[in-house]
């Protein structure tokens, strides 16, 4: 089960204030309108917005059942009351693999480049630093979101390799998707 993310406020690069916190159930209008929102645009996901069929009381029960797992940690960023971002992770499955998980990440297109991004993934390592299997994070980025893969980059991921053109955008562009990871420092029990 996740540990409460306790609440934490941050003052952004315009001066207004963002709440971290972490998800819940009650949060699944807004989230399921973010998520939407940022597929729409076409160049953030693989998944076309036609394609995401889940509706408000199937996202409550999704984000539900992500609070119940120790491997799982979903958090949102909301100004004033209103949810711009949200960050959900999930360590692998298998049992050779469960030392590592993947991230997703939305913030929403008024909100970008902010420091949101940045104060989500802090969190995810303040998580990490303490969860007993989880040594690293990893990440899937497509070339179209330049901005995206130098956040990453200078939050110290990795390039670990390329799918070449993994997205077929249209008209004969594609994009690669750029998979990252990064390990976590632990933190030693008793500090």
């Amino acid at each position: 089960m996740q540990e409460e993310t306790q609440p934490k406020e941050i003052t952004l690069k315009n001066g207004f204030k963002v709440i971290i916190r972490g998800a819940t159930p009650d949060d699944a209008e807004a989230v399921l309108a973010l998520k939407m929102d940022i597929l729409r645009q076409g160049i953030y996901d693989a998944l076309l917005s036609e394609e995401y069929t889940f509706d408000a009381a199937q996202e409550a029960l999704w984000i539900e059942h992500s609070l119940t797992s120790s491997n799982n940690f979903m958090v949102v960023a909301t100004i004033n009351n209103s949810i711009v971002g949200v960050l959900y992770f999930q360590i692998s499955h298998e049992l050779r693999c469960n030392h590592w998980g993947e991230f997703g990440m939305g913030i929403n297109e008024s909100s970008r480049g902010l420091g949101i991004g940045t104060a989500m993934l802090e969190a995810l390592f303040k998580w990490g630093e303490t969860h007993p299997k989880l040594e690293k994070i990893c990440l899937k980025v497509f070339d179209v979101n330049p901005e995206a893969h130098k956040l990453y980059q200078r939050l110290g991921f990795i390039e670990e390799g390329r799918l070449k053109k993994c997205l077929k955008m249209g008209n004969g562009i594609y994009s690669d998707a750029i998979l990252m990871a990064k390990f976590i420092n632990k933190k030693k029990s008793g500090t």
